[in-house]
């Protein structure tokens, strides 16, 4: 056969086989489904509007934007803010109730405690008093007294200190209270002995004169004689 004739049916023959494989799919573009095409369009817009979001000083975090976050901690440092400026409005006014109901507590100085505690201790030892009445001696609890008052402001009194069943001391005094001093002193204290016998019959010895004092303790009189055995803290009844 001639060599055109033969270079002209290779020809052909390729011709033909490239035809077949366009026909049958061959070197065909794949065509891509209408969702995933919808699918990326829709990636491109969001990856476009976070681009956008981004160059505008925010950042896309799933749904929630930055500035939104920054406008949240904004909203809650200022209602921070309030709550503390509302907590020292409320301590202050509290400081002021508080100063205002210690005005009727005011402490006094030391001056003004040491006053206060010499007028106490004062009161406790000077002062008035009326001694006119029974007393009762609360330390031995064996003597009694009986304090008259005369019309000069004078007392007269009579002290029995029980020795025993059959004797009895008794001592007879006169004197003023001196209310500066708290004191009824005296010099001619009378003391005696009173023995009484089995009859009844009273004998009188021992008469001495004696000194002593009676002293304010509050509302008691402490009492020390020199013939005395023990002093004696009376008490009104």
């Amino acid at each position: 056969m001639n060599k055109k004739f033969l270079r002209k049916i290779a020809i052909l023959c390729g011709v033909s086989v490239l035809t077949a494989f366009g026909v049958f799919g061959c070197g065909k573009k794949e065509e891509v489904p209408a969702d995933e095409t919808a699918e990326a369009t829709s990636g491109a817009e969001a990856e476009a509007q976070a681009e956008s979001l981004t160059a505008q000083g925010h950042t896309v975090a799933g749904s929630t934007v930055e500035g939104d976050t920054a406008a949240g901690d904004a909203a809650a440092g200022s209602a921070a803010a309030e709550e503390t400026a509302g907590a020292e409005e409320t301590t202050a006014a509290a400081e002021a109730s508080g100063a205002e109901g210690s005005v009727d507590h005011i402490v006094p100085k030391p001056d003004e405690i040491d006053e206060q505690i010499k007028e106490e201790f004062l009161n406790e030892i000077s002062g008035e008093m009326d001694l006119e009445g029974a007393w009762e001696d609360e330390v031995s609890q064996r003597a009694h007294m009986n304090v008259t008052k005369n019309e000069d402001g004078s007392y007269n009194i009579v002290v029995r200190w029980g020795s025993s069943a059959f004797e009895t001391s008794v001592w007879e005094i006169h004197g003023t209270y001196d209310e500066v001093s708290g004191m009824l002193s005296y010099q001619d204290g009378a003391y005696s002995i009173h023995t009484a016998d089995e009859k009844g019959n009273e004998t009188i010895s021992g008469e001495e004169t004696t000194n002593g004092a009676f002293m304010k303790e509050g509302e008691k009189l402490r009492w020390s004689d020199s013939k005395a055995p023990d002093d004696g803290l009376f008490v009104k009844q």
